[in-house]
């Protein structure tokens, strides 16, 4: 998990300087300047998806297109884009997670303000 983040990570470095991935080298871009903040994510996104498990929370669907058409306002034909995230799969479970770990830092908020208050 940590390797394939720490590759998701080079190659966004890639694209950000306007390279394609495909022709990344190693000293460019070297794996170990990205192991420690990809071994965070990872852990991250593990806490979460337990915790989105256990609590058995849903992407809510209000907060996901708020998402989409808060970007999708950003463009000259934001009907357009909605009809594009709401179209590919796989831009629609970005939002998805966005929404999701969105909803986990509310309830974890809303459990520690109790524990204070208690």
């Amino acid at each position: 998990m940590i390797e394939s983040e720490v590759n998701n990570m080079r190659e966004d470095a890639a694209r950000r300087v306007g390279m394609d991935p495909k022709d990344l080298k190693e000293d460019l871009f070297p794996k170990e300047t990205f192991e420690e903040e990809a071994k965070k994510r990872v852990s991250v996104g593990i806490i979460l998806n337990k915790i989105i498990e256990e609590k058995s929370i849903k992407a809510d669907g209000e907060r996901v297109r708020k998402i989409i058409e808060d970007r999708a306002a950003m463009y000259k034909e934001p009907q357009q884009v909605v009809n594009w995230f709401y179209s590919n799969e796989e831009q629609l479970r970005s939002i998805e997670s966005i929404s999701l770990e969105e909803q986990v830092v509310e309830i974890l908020l809303s459990e520690a303000s109790q524990l204070r208050r208690n």
